[in-house]
């Protein structure tokens, strides 16, 4: 596909998606190529993060040439499963930094920053029939950052949920969710006064 903007300039990149059927259509092996250009507007930035200021720095993501490789199928008619890797070299991703302007740290602004990042994504799905679903994900993200002294501020490493889907009489929809937010870097500030 084709890209363009002030920022990023013109690009053409290749966007390659291959399915290999390793037994039936029950185990497929799935690799590929693309690249993607994340628009960050207030808007989106507020929508993950809503302890934002007003007021902060906005650059679009460019993720090119991300490679992944990922296995999927399911294992008769109730249980189906995926898991992917992927690898690319991020420029201007987004991450989360207290703003020090207000003194008291409670808000957020946005540092960018060009890590290469490995993610991991599984998923495991369960039916037991039509009313009744059951979703278990995971996903890491292993970002390697371009400055060893930085971390992927706010942005954790490991995410986990479990949720469900039950229908009551095909009138009530119930679709609960569990979800888990591992470990994450938060900046450090030292605060000095003068002495009278």
């Amino acid at each position: 596909w084709i890209t363009s903007d002030s920022a990023n300039g013109f690009r053409i990149v290749p966007e390659l998606d291959f399915d290999f059927h390793i037994y039936k259509d029950m185990i497929i092996l799935n690799l590929g190529t693309d690249s993607k250009l994340s628009r960050n507007s207030w808007r989106s930035l507020t929508e993950n993060n809503p302890f934002l200021i007003s007021q902060v720095p906005l650059a679009n993501t460019w993720a090119p040439f991300r490679w992944f490789a990922g296995l999927r199928g399911s294992l008769g008619a109730r249980f189906a499963f995926g898991v992917k890797a992927s690898y690319v070299q991020l420029s201007n991703q987004v991450f989360f930094v207290n703003d020090t302007s207000s003194g008291n740290l409670n808000k957020l602004s946005t540092e960018y920053m060009n890590p290469s990042l490995v993610q991991v994504d599984g998923e495991i799905t369960w039916r037991n029939s039509d009313k009744l679903w059951l979703i278990a994900k995971a996903s890491y993200l292993g970002y390697t950052m371009d400055d060893v002294s930085q971390k992927p501020w706010h942005t954790p490493a490991l995410r986990l949920s479990f949720g469900g889907k039950y229908s009551l009489r095909d009138k009530i929809i119930v679709t609960p969710t569990i979800i888990y937010l591992g470990h994450q870097y938060s900046r450090e500030f030292t605060y000095t006064t003068d002495s009278l």
